[in-house]
């Protein structure tokens, strides 16, 4: 039985896939399945990975010629079998214990929407280079969402339902995790978390067009002036401006 779908989508077949892709199947808790969506790719490319994964029956594979992510997760959302979603970045690597943690975590605090965890950064060789500690309870997260991302996406687990009513990822082009984070916030009973361990490997060099970019810092202050513009609360245009700040110094 399925009761974690994990949504990991690629425009690339590189070493970084097959370790991602690995790090998913070797979890401790294997009741998933892996969606894997494949963006703009070859069908020789396509080819070697189902080849490379021909024992795994836990994989579905998907295809598409869209650019954006936004469209290649909505498309793993609509085939998803599991209660509970998975993120997952083809350049980074969840940790064996990861989705076990999630799970046990997100069924025993069932007032919980979705849960991230801290993150350690790595570099091409796998090495940590630094520790990221996002806030943990749902006070601070939100608090500290109006002026940045306080969740690192693909180290999120939710709950697929209450994601799939609010509409899935259907604004941002670069930020479209912290545009769903934000609508999901919308509702007080929505409650968010972070799991206070890294469970996941970040890649600090990545092929993504958004990762440690100025267009994901635009796309962030987009989505903060269009709350500012909904809701008259000040404090998304003084987000919106200090996303611009970083975005420009970014830039430099």
């Amino acid at each position: 039985m399925v009761h974690i779908s994990v949504l990991l989508c690629t425009n690339e077949v590189n070493s970084r896939l097959y370790e991602a892709m690995d790090s998913i199947l070797n979890q401790d808790f294997q009741e998933i399945e892996l969606i894997l969506v494949f963006n703009n790719l070859t069908e020789d490319l396509i080819l070697e990975v189902k080849n490379h994964y021909q024992y795994y029956s836990q994989i579905v594979y998907l295809e598409n010629n869209i650019n954006y992510v936004n469209f290649s997760i909505n498309q793993g959302l609509s085939v998803a079998k599991g209660e509970f979603i998975a993120r997952m970045d083809a350049d980074d690597i969840s940790y064996r214990n990861r989705l076990l943690v999630q799970y046990n975590f997100l069924k025993k605090n069932s007032n919980i929407l979705m849960c991230g965890s801290w993150i350690n950064i790595i570099n091409d060789q796998g090495q940590t280079v630094d520790v990221i500690r996002y806030p943990t309870s749902n006070k601070s997260i939100r608090r500290q969402l109006i002026y940045r991302n306080p969740i690192c996406h693909p180290s999120t687990m939710y709950r697929k339902k209450i994601v799939l009513d609010s509409g899935g990822y259907i604004n941002s082009i670069f930020a479209e995790d912290y545009d769903l984070w934000v609508r999901l916030a919308t509702k007080k009973d929505h409650h968010f978390a972070n799991i206070p361990e890294p469970l996941l490997g970040y890649r600090q060099i990545s092929s993504g067009k958004a990762r440690f970019s100025p267009i994901a810092y635009k796309s962030v202050a987009t989505t903060q002036f269009s709350q500012f513009l909904s809701t008259g609360n000040v404090l998304w245009l003084i987000g919106s401006f200090l996303s611009i700040i970083k975005m420009l110094i970014k830039q430099k």
